[in-house]
């Protein structure tokens, strides 16, 4: 397919649409809108075939909405249940000019739902609606195919990852990827394909040597910031010259001792600062088989019984709807949150927020573990500051222990907390100390075990504690119980 120029749009396409959602990612210009156009019949290809059905539902570029229709115009009387689904209801005797981009953009991604299409195709559907909202127009969106084919096209590795079951990428108007997103995630085959998922490492052998003492993944290989991690460390044999916190990933330029040039590294956002001496570690992905096939017979798994199923969204923090990263119960059926924000949010046991407030410091990082202890205090793994914090119900700040270092009762990064029926804790750290600290719930260090490394009884990175009462030691040969 050629444009008014000499050079093609789209050449050597072939590839056949499989069921389900398929994504299309690639630069601006790379050819996604004029493949989306040929499907939808909207445009002719130069040569080639193209089999498709006749009838589809499409949202274009330019979103194709009728001027002179109010918004409920648009869809069928039997689909206008999707206006409500959309956050539209308001909006039903409105017209197409006086509705924002993002209120456009939903009610043209409802008007292709509620056609009888077998195929659906969409240029970037939610590309102007507001991001904290995205994710349930998608749930939406999933909701309303009913076993047809989504077809669309997107600069969001988000929503790529989330929602797609297939990826098709395209450079200079040719496939240069097609496969899973999880393909896509850890095996691009090229720097160009890597980066349409976000910033990456981009690798050779040599390289690979140079930052992490070992070749993990051959002649050259995608490191994505989530597998890299910066840590602080006396010995480290790189300099940190300056660190870019960019959200949870991070931009940090790294110098050799007795270097003169400097590496970019992206990875793992951390309390990493300028002067400081540093190692690297990579953070390889294990997929974890409870269901071998080669391995014998399948072994049943336990089943958990759900009494009852309740959900309530956290409050919003400014323009931002925050994530929450750490829960726990108190003794009360309390339930308190650690959220993306910095903030702890206390509910009772319906949901109803009953106090919250912010974390002292979040200039460098966000608090990752909290546990309640019987008497109702909250206690908080102040992961980037190093220290455990007390707080009473209401947010005031009771006591806290630990400081930056390795020995008994220091941490580097304190993450993961549980505590036993005598409200002892147990605090879980990485950051190369990757140990397990004892302590009385007044801060007082009993013990420590543990260690960075592969063997019986150390840890790489140790970020999730439970406590399970009725385990003891067994001689050899000896059957637990």
């Amino acid at each position: 397919m050629a444009g008014r120029g000499a050079a093609w749009r789209l050449q050597d396409v072939t590839f056949a649409l499989p069921e389900g959602i398929t994504a299309v990612m690639g630069a601006s210009g790379a050819g996604k809108t004029s493949l989306l156009n040929l499907m939808a019949g909207y445009e002719t290809a130069s040569k080639g075939k193209l089999v498709s059905p006749e009838v589809v539902g499409w949202v274009p570029p330019g979103l194709g909405l009728w001027p002179g229709c109010t918004a409920k115009e648009h869809l069928p009387d039997s689909a206008a249940h999707l206006l409500g689904e959309f956050d539209l209801e308001e909006c039903g005797n409105a017209f197409p000019a006086t509705l924002s981009l993002g209120q456009q953009a939903r009610l043209a991604v409802g008007r292709a739902l509620a056609s009888s299409a077998e195929l659906l195709i969409m240029d970037e559907p939610l590309a102007h609606v507001d991001p904290a909202r995205s994710p349930h127009y998608w749930e939406v969106i999933k909701k309303y195919l009913q076993n047809r084919t989504l077809i669309f096209s997107s600069h969001e590795p988000e929503s790529v990852l989330a929602y797609a079951d297939h990826v098709i990428c395209l450079e200079g108007g040719k496939v240069s990827f097609f496969g899973s997103p999880q393909e896509l995630y850890e095996s691009p085959g090229s720097e160009s394909v890597a980066s349409l998922l976000g910033p990456v490492n981009w690798w050779d052998e040599a390289m690979q040597q140079r930052l992490l003492g070992q070749v993990a993944k051959g002649e050259a290989g995608c490191f994505r910031p989530e597998q890299v991690e910066v840590l602080a460390a006396d010995k480290g044999k790189w300099i940190c010259e300056g660190t870019t916190p960019m959200g949870a990933i991070a931009l940090s330029l790294l110098r050799g001792e007795g270097e003169e040039d400097s590496v970019a590294v992206r990875h793992r956002a951390g309390g990493i600062r300028a002067g400081m001496h540093v190692l690297l570690k990579y953070l390889a992905l294990f997929l974890l088989c409870f269901l071998p096939l080669a391995c014998g017979e399948r072994t049943a798994l336990p089943k958990l019984s759900v009494i009852q199923v309740e959900s309530w969204s956290l409050p919003i923090d400014g323009p931002k709807l925050p994530s929450p990263r750490s829960v726990a119960t108190g003794p009360e059926d309390e339930v308190v949150v650690l959220d993306d924000a910095g903030r702890v949010l206390l509910f009772d046991a319906s949901g109803e927020l009953i106090h919250r407030w912010s974390m002292p410091d979040v200039e460098v990082g966000r608090p990752e573990g909290v546990v309640m202890l019987d008497n109702g205090e909250i206690v908080v793994c102040d992961t980037h500051y190093s220290r455990i914090m007390v707080f009473d119900r209401e947010g005031k700040v009771l006591r806290q222990f630990g400081k930056n270092g390795r020995n008994d009762g220091e941490f580097i990064y304190p993450v993961a907390i549980a505590r036993d029926p005598s409200n002892h804790l147990y605090i879980g750290e990485y950051g190369s100390n990757d140990r397990v600290q004892k302590f009385t719930a007044a801060g007082e260090h009993l013990l420590s075990f543990g260690g960075f490394g592969t063997e019986e009884g150390a840890f790489q990175r140790p970020s999730g504690i439970v406590w399970h009462e009725g385990i003891k030691k067994v001689a050899p040969g000896e059957r637990p119980h």
